[in-house]
């Protein structure tokens, strides 16, 4: 961690994020087979990345990275300017609720591709995912109402972005920074 670490504190993006795999087309069939979210949401969120005047020049794979695991300097312009844009529209609740393709697409609006975490081996072990208290169990509660709203004033209060300080609570990421 200290060499990602630096790495990232040195570089210009300012966070590292692995490459899950997927394009975004792919991440929506994904999210409408697995029932993580309904055919009329990701149909307003597939409409509303069309309708951006950049959204054209967008070019295959469209790719999605996880956000289960970054690894972000929270003083990086670059990525305040990233979480605020994602926030700013991620908060109006009209899209989604999985924020994947809505992540992968304020990269692309901002011109950023994240730094590839080195070594690939620290990211392997999720603990959700190997200790159960992920499996399938990716349930939005009441809790989930107010996260965008508590993220976006303790961002207005703060000027940092990165998760609420002391709950370590992100609306439906695990974001880890590096300080």
């Amino acid at each position: 961690f200290d060499k990602q670490g630096a790495a990232i504190l040195k570089s210009e993006v300012g966070f590292a994020q692995p490459f899950n795999g997927k394009s975004v087309e792919i991440e929506f069939k994904k999210i409408l087979q697995k029932k993580k979210d309904t055919k009329a949401n990701v149909e307003t969120t597939r409409a509303w990345m069309k309708s951006q005047p950049d959204y054209s020049k967008w070019t295959r794979p469209r790719r999605v990275y996880s956000n289960s695991h970054i690894a972000y300097n929270p003083n990086s312009p670059t990525f305040q300017r990233t979480a605020s844009y994602f926030w700013d529209v991620y908060s109006r609740e009209e899209l989604m609720w999985r924020d994947q393709p809505l992540w992968a697409y304020a990269l692309h609006h901002l011109g950023l591709e994240p730094l590839v975490p080195t070594p690939k081996k620290m990211y392997l072990y999720n603990i959700r995912k190997n200790t159960g208290s992920g499996k399938g169990r990716h349930i939005y509660g009441s809790s989930a109402d107010n996260d965008a709203e508590r993220y976006l004033a303790m961002v207005r209060e703060t000027g940092v972005c990165g998760g609420y300080p002391g709950d370590g609570t992100m609306a439906n990421s695990t974001l880890g920074a590096l300080m």
